[in-house]
């Protein structure tokens, strides 16, 4: 198993939407098919491929009541598609997944030297604020969903989200890509919420909650 340290550092996010535009051309020496056929052409034109984030929280007490749940959408920051195109143009390898929980203030975790932010992910990192419980599942078609747990150390408000999505070189197989960071890491972070910009607002979390965390990655 890789073990690696990861250092977290919050900074502001600029959430943006993505879309791919699907565009359709015909050539001028084709046949005409008629008016039906060229609003047909229209309306594809205007249809795109959009990536949606549904994120849930549950948020359990030590002693494994239910203290709260929490669910909203996020969007594709700068990195994600970036990474979206290298991968489906086989620049780069996919690799594994994380997500991490994060304060503007105290960190919801603890490194051991410290606050940090709380890191799941399918990698086995260093650090007592990392989880190895991160579980991929397909089974819908058309969905990706990311699902893990992490225990509170420090009593503070989540404020913020990340899914990370690490990638390697072109010429590593996915066998062999648990995560190597050969590319930039800037890229690695795929999608991003600011929770304060949802209705519920940032999620406070006291020592020893459980937060159970899902995100579904769809596409349409």
């Amino acid at each position: 198993m890789v073990k690696r340290t990861l250092s977290v550092m919050v900074v502001a996010l600029a959430i943006v939407g993505f879309s791919i535009y699907i565009t359709s051309s015909r050539s001028s020496d084709g046949p005409n098919l008629g008016a039906g056929h060229d609003q047909a052409e229209e309306d594809a034109s205007a249809e795109g491929i959009t990536v949606h984030g549904h994120w849930k929280l549950d948020i359990f007490n030590a002693d494994g009541a239910l203290d709260r749940s929490v669910e909203f959408e996020n969007a594709l920051v700068g990195g994600g598609p970036t990474q979206l195109a290298n991968v489906l143009g086989r620049v780069w390898t996919p690799g594994a997944w994380s997500i991490q929980l994060l304060s503007a203030e105290t960190q919801p975790c603890d490194d051991g030297s410290g606050p940090e932010a709380c890191l799941i992910s399918e990698l086995e990192f260093e650090g007592p604020n990392a989880f190895t419980t991160l579980t991929l599942d397909t089974s819908t078609p058309g969905e990706l969903t990311l699902a893990g747990q992490a225990t509170i150390a420090n009593t503070t408000t989540i404020d913020g989200v990340q899914t990370q999505w690490l990638n390697c070189e072109s010429n590593i197989s996915p066998d062999n890509c648990p995560g190597s960071l050969s590319v930039p890491e800037s890229g690695s972070t795929f999608t991003s919420k600011l929770l304060a910009e949802t209705e519920a607002g940032p999620v406070p979390v006291t020592e020893g909650q459980v937060v159970q965390v899902s995100v579904t990655l769809s596409f349409s």
